[in-house]
């Protein structure tokens, strides 16, 4: 052992737990410390630590009854502090499935008028902010005449006007 660590010894009278029998001496060692201090008061927790399991004593911290009911409301804002996340990481994938599938409807629609382009008063744009994957325009009288000329300008119209509320979320 070096000379720098200290060890204390107690020795404690503890009467028997029947009570006829008188008193046992009990021999108490202590672990090796920094300084004497520290190894009487090792050696003494010991002893007392001993006493109360021996002789069924309890002791009341008067703090221990703010200590249980920190610890309870502690374990409630945690349950409640995961029961929030588990909700917004559901509801972020229920936005993010929503967003997607918005986004798949406007390519659709962006490839049934780029199909039809022969047919539809529509031209290619080159619009390179659109979440489209072919831009399309309108091309056709303001007041469409023929009934293909009212389809062009229904499923541009409906591009055109979801294709930024698109871009501005994905942005965000």
């Amino acid at each position: 052992m070096e000379n720098s660590k200290r060890m204390a010894w107690l020795s404690v009278e503890i009467p028997s737990k029947d009570g006829t029998r008188g008193t046992v001496l009990e021999n108490f060692r202590g672990v090796p410390c920094r300084t004497g201090y520290e190894a009487e008061e090792n050696v003494s927790e010991l002893a007392i630590f001993h006493l109360m399991s021996h002789l069924n004593i309890w002791v009341k911290d008067i703090s221990y009854d703010p200590l249980i009911e920190t610890g309870r409301h502690l374990h409630y804002y945690m349950n409640w502090s995961h029961f929030l996340q588990t909700t917004y990481q559901e509801l972020s994938a229920e936005k993010d499935a929503l967003f997607n599938a918005h986004k798949a409807l406007l390519e659709r629609l962006s490839s049934i008028c780029a199909r039809y382009s022969d047919i539809l008063p529509q031209a290619s744009s080159a619009a390179a902010t659109s979440v489209q994957s072919q831009p399309v325009t309108y091309t056709g009288a303001e007041a469409p005449e023929i009934r293909y000329g009212e389809l062009a300008h229904e499923l541009i119209s409906v591009l055109q006007e979801n294709t930024i509320g698109v871009i501005l979320a994905n942005v965000s």
